[in-house]
C-alpha cells in the first residue's frame, strides 16, 4: 500500500516526512507534530529494521492521531491502546481492500 506524500484534514495540509535519525532522537518510530503538520516515520536503517507493514501500521497510527486532534478529541488521542487498535484495524481494512469498478463496469468521473 502506497503512503502519502501530503494529505489534508480540515483543509490543512499535513506532509509525511521519512527519517533516517527518529528513532536514535526519541526512541519512537513515529511521531505527529500538530503543530508543524508533519507525520515523521522512521525507515529502515541498519540501526533500526522495519518491515513495510511496520511502516504503513505506524503512519496509520499518526494519521489516527492527526485526526482526533483536528476533532478536538484530545482525551482519545492520546489514549495510546485506544489509537494503536483503531490505526490497526484501519491498516487491515484499506491494506486488503479488493476494488471491483472494473470488473463491474462502473466508471467515475474526478470532479475538482
Amino acid at each position: 500500500m502506497r503512503i502519502p506524500d501530503q494529505f489534508q484534514i480540515f483543509g490543512q495540509t499535513i506532509t509525511v516526512k521519512f527519517v533516517q535519525d527518529l528513532t536514535d532522537k526519541t526512541d519512537l518510530v513515529g511521531g505527529y507534530s500538530n503543530r508543524h503538520n508533519i507525520i515523521k516515520l522512521q525507515t529502515n536503517t541498519n540501526g533500526c529494521q522495519r518491515q513495510l507493514t511496520q511502516i504503513e501500521e505506524t503512519f496509520f497510527h499518526e494519521l489516527v492521531h492527526n485526526i482526533y486532534q483536528a476533532m478536538g478529541e484530545k482525551k482519545l488521542s492520546e489514549n495510546e491502546t485506544h489509537v494503536g487498535l483503531f490505526a490497526s484495524l484501519l491498516h487491515q481494512a484499506l491494506s486488503t481492500a479488493v476494488y471491483l469498478e472494473e470488473e463491474r463496469g462502473l466508471e467515475f468521473v474526478e470532479t475538482k
